[in-house]
């Protein structure tokens, strides 16, 4: 059994269990998965985690210079992270920019996306906004930071709710998981 710590990071221990279970369960056969805001890098391990034995593919976008939780982030511990635990060049890729820019010349269809950049009302409305349209029919959003102490997370999720196109499905720690319904 693998011994190394995931890097540090805001993830509860049920939300990382949460993440390798949703990526070996749902994620397999070339599934594409893209994470928005990357921070250090634990989210993106617990996802490849999860993938590594269903080949599926991770995007992680950030632009490595706006976080409302550390204002000394760089995006060098992303980096340090991924080399640590194998994950360069390996069903990984990498993006650095501004997410809603990435979003304007994106144009692959995706299973899952996860939402876990800045935490406002507008941030996680706008990266929703911008990015649901290239997940697919079935496919999943899950949020980061669900009825945490995030206010803008929670409330852009409870009126998700309320959208017939997406089917809000359950919460696992942190994470509210919602399956694409129809378009």
């Amino acid at each position: 059994m693998d011994k190394r710590v995931f890097p540090p990071g805001h993830l509860n221990i049920e939300d990382e269990k949460f993440m390798k279970i949703f990526a070996q369960t749902y994620l397999f056969g070339g599934a594409i998965m893209v994470e928005l805001g990357s921070y250090k890098g634990r989210s993106a391990c617990c996802w490849l985690e999860g993938l590594k034995e269903r080949g599926g593919k991770l995007i992680t976008i950030d632009n490595h210079r706006d976080c409302d939780l550390d204002s000394n982030f760089t995006g060098a511990d992303y980096v340090k992270s991924m080399n640590e635990w194998g994950y360069i060049g390996r069903n990984n890729i990498h993006i650095i920019g501004d997410i809603t820019e990435v979003s304007r010349f994106f144009n692959i269809e995706i299973d899952a996306l996860f939402i876990d950049a800045l935490h406002t009302y507008e941030a996680v409305s706008n990266d929703f906004n911008n990015w649901n349209k290239f997940v697919k029919l079935n496919g999943y959003i899950i949020f980061h930071d669900y009825n945490a102490s995030f206010e803008g997370v929670t409330r852009f999720c409870n009126e998700l709710k309320e959208n017939k196109s997406w089917e809000f499905i359950s919460q696992h720690g942190s994470c509210a998981l919602f399956k694409r319904i129809g378009k």
